[in-house]
């Protein structure tokens, strides 16, 4: 894949004074494949449950110095310490991490998540002039930047909308809420937000006594203070269950529901109550990308 530039674990690819080149390799985008039952003697066409990624994406990449700053075959040659800076600089990370692709449009950057697994030298004459890069991405494709939208909340109830834009149109966006307040919340303020598109489904939430912000990761299912502290779902006034034994079917079950996004425009509906504090609502997601790659 040939881009820009490329950013990565702190550092940009054009600080070591590098480039990106067409590898050896054509990029592959991921197959689908079908989750089915099997044929029978009695059912010739199989039951189809679902379809699923087979792998996640691969992403193959050359970079050599930049023959506009090194203009002879000498200097685009790597010495020793240039090959150890560079793959300190790309496998480092253990866990998966950003790496913003910079195309030639500046609209389609597509960021991915992933570790480089394959760093081999490319040899000329016994020498080494680049480096043959593999990155392995933690999903079948990239995503967007950040898109956020913001909500200012009254005492009455405000209408808004988020419009979905994600690839995968036939799945659920389940993005970042933040909810925050002008001073502290009081521990009596709630917020309900529906979302009139998704059968009006309603997230509803009491705010946390003392605490500046409150954010809800929709998709990790995950909710924490302005400082990155971890909120128990009972502090947002969910109520526990009143039988604390759980080995009988009749064992209640409460529900939370975590807002999500359909594809296209949804319409949503923020209603406060008690509203002291609570002065605006962010909400941030990426939308799956499945342009670029090559």
């Amino acid at each position: 894949m040939v881009g820009e530039d490329f950013a990565f674990n702190g550092s940009w690819l054009s600080d070591f004074d590098m480039k990106m080149y067409d590898p050896e390799e054509s990029q592959q985008f991921i197959s689908r494949e079908i989750e089915k039952a099997e044929i029978s003697l009695l059912r010739e066409i199989p039951n189809h449950y679902s379809t699923r990624y087979s792998d996640v994406l691969v992403l193959s990449l050359l970079i050599l110095k930049n023959p506009d700053i090194y203009d002879s075959k000498n200097a685009m040659r790597l010495t020793a310490d240039e090959v150890n800076d560079i793959r300190a600089w790309l496998e480092s990370p253990k866990m998966p991490v950003e790496m913003r692709m910079l195309s030639v449009d500046d609209s389609l950057d597509t960021y991915y998540f992933g570790v480089f697994t394959d760093v081999q030298p490319f040899i000329i004459s016994q020498e080494c002039y680049g480096l043959y890069l593999t990155f392995t991405c933690n999903a079948p494709y990239g995503f967007s930047p950040y898109v956020s939208n913001t909500y200012n909340i009254s005492s009455a109830i405000v209408n808004g909308s988020f419009y979905n834009q994600s690839s995968e149109r036939c799945s659920y966006l389940k993005p970042i809420v933040e909810i925050i307040s002008s001073s502290q919340f009081n521990g009596t303020e709630k917020l309900s937000i529906k979302n009139n598109s998704d059968n009006g489904n309603t997230m509803n939430i009491t705010m946390p006594k003392g605490i500046k912000k409150l954010v809800l990761d929709c998709r990790e299912k995950q909710i924490t203070d302005e400082n990155g502290n971890l909120i128990s779902m009972s502090d947002i006034g969910l109520t526990l269950p009143q039988s604390d034994n759980y080995n009988f079917v009749s064992a209640e079950l409460y529900l939370f529901y975590w807002i999500r996004f359909v594809h296209g425009v949804n319409d949503l509906s923020f209603i406060p109550e008690n509203n002291k504090t609570i002065s605006k609502v962010n909400i941030h997601v990426r939308y799956p990308r499945k342009s670029g790659g090559f």
